[in-house]
C-alpha cells in the first residue's frame, strides 16, 4: 500500500556527516527521505552530480529512503544527475544583489 504522505527532511546543516551516516540518521528520525542541498561543501557538490547524485540515491535507498530533491542550480549536469539518479525535483531561488534591498528593488 502506498502512504498517503511523505516525511522529507532538508540535510543541509548535516554537511559533514557522510552519506552513510546522513542516511542513517534520517532513518533514525523516521523520515521517508531528504531533500539535498547540492552545494559546494556537501556530500555531492555540483560539479559532481552527474556521478555523485546516483551514488547518494543508493546509499539512501540501500536505507529505504528517497532522495526526493535536490536545492541547487539549473545546470545539463545537474539535471543528467537527477535523471539518472531518480530525482524528480530541483528546488531553486532566485538570484538577487546582496547589496541591494530586494523588496524595493
Amino acid at each position: 500500500m502506498q502512504k498517503a504522505f511523505v516525511f522529507s527532511m532538508f540535510t543541509k546543516v548535516w554537511r559533514d556527516k557522510s552519506a552513510e551516516a546522513l542516511a542513517e540518521m534520517v532513518k533514525g528520525l523516521g523520515y521517508d527521505g531528504i531533500e539535498f542541498p547540492l552545494r559546494e561543501g556537501y556530500q555531492v557538490e555540483p560539479d559532481n552530480a552527474e556521478k555523485g547524485l546516483p551514488d547518494l540515491a543508493g546509499i539512501f535507498a540501500k536505507y529505504g529512503l528517497k532522495v526526493y530533491s535536490i536545492a541547487s542550480q539549473t545546470t545539463e549536469n545537474i539535471f543528467a544527475g537527477c535523471a539518472e539518479a531518480g530525482i524528480p525535483l530541483i528546488r531553486i531561488m532566485c538570484g538577487h544583489d546582496l547589496d541591494k534591498n530586494y523588496l524595493y528593488h
